[in-house]
């Protein structure tokens, strides 16, 4: 018997950042996102909930790679900051720019709903 599945295509590409994000990731995170988004498209959620450090290399980067995400027609969410990276995401300002949520999961479930400004309830201001 044949069965029917539904059609699960993710309308979000998610990755996991995990040690240092500064000047020397930098460019291995580029080639890594350039990747991911030729497959899935420039719709990109960040799970930042391993990262241990965030210089302005990694803010910079972030900034640009919102802006690059936003000329195509797509976004960059992050999900899960906590500590200092939660600290320099607030002092540069990106959670101005970039929603962040709890989790990927409660990223797709908002975004897919239309909502943009993250999740303000939960998220420490750092």
């Amino acid at each position: 018997m044949h069965k029917v599945f539904p059609d699960y295509r993710r309308s979000w590409a998610a990755m996991v950042l995990q040690g240092e994000f500064d000047r020397s990731t930098v460019a291995d995170l580029r080639q890594e996102v350039r990747l991911l988004l030729d497959d899935y498209g420039p719709m990109l959620i960040m799970d930042v909930s391993r990262l241990d450090s965030l210089d302005s290399g990694g803010v910079d980067t972030l900034t640009g790679l919102t802006q690059e995400l936003r000329a195509k027609g797509g976004r960059l969410a992050l999900a899960g900051a906590r500590g200092h990276v939660l600290h320099a995401l607030h002092a540069s300002r990106l959670t101005s720019i970039i929603p962040l949520y709890l989790s990927v999961a409660d990223a797709v479930i908002s975004l897919d709903r239309g909502e943009t400004t993250g999740a303000s309830e939960g998220v420490p201001d750092g």
